[in-house]
């Protein structure tokens, strides 16, 4: 992504200008096991959400093991972006990048910045709610929960949780997991 200051990326003159230039450099020293970014919506500045996860597939025949995705708050984009890469990478691990849901307008300030899309029916559950710091978290961790709950049963091996220095989410969503036989002990 380019810095905050420039409307384009431009690589270094000994850069790399796109991620698999990367991950292949990083695959010849062979001391190195990569992950690398997904976008279930499809990055930003790609033209399709397609075309994205090609590049992502691109990524995975560079060497990268694993993906890890923006956060995303709707599980059907990541189980197509998932499918469509399993095409071409049927062992492909992408994990879902997940934010607890505890304060609306954070994250929806976030999301502006960097692209990830809210769904709509998300901005109408939490809009009117955004101000009442008690109901948002309970039906925050609600909605996180439930989102955790249906990426698990479409087959993702793992959550990643952008804790964002609130560890005791992090943690209740993971016991709870637990408690309900969806995560195993590690």
């Amino acid at each position: 992504d380019p810095p905050a200051d420039q409307d384009t990326f431009v690589p270094s003159d000994d850069g790399y200008a796109y991620a698999n230039e990367l991950l292949q450099a990083i695959q010849t020293d062979g001391r190195f096991d990569t992950a690398c970014a997904a976008y279930p919506d499809g990055h930003p500045q790609a033209p399709s959400a397609q075309d994205d996860w090609d590049r992502l597939s691109d990524k995975f025949d560079a060497g990268a093991l694993a993906g890890i995705t923006q956060c995303f708050f709707d599980p059907e984009p990541y189980k197509q972006m998932l499918a469509h890469c399993q095409q071409r990478h049927p062992q492909a691990r992408i994990i879902p990048g997940i934010i607890p849901v505890i304060n609306f307008k954070q994250i929806d300030s976030f999301c502006q910045r960097c692209g990830a899309v809210i769904p709509d029916s998300m901005r109408a559950l939490f809009e009117p709610i955004a101000d009442d710091e008690e109901q948002m978290i309970e039906t925050g961790m609600e909605f996180t929960m439930q989102l955790c709950r249906d990426l698990l049963a479409a087959g993702a091996p793992g959550l990643h949780i952008y804790t964002l220095n609130k560890s005791k989410y992090t943690q209740q969503i993971v016991e709870t997991l637990r408690s309900e036989s969806l995560l195993a002990l590690s």
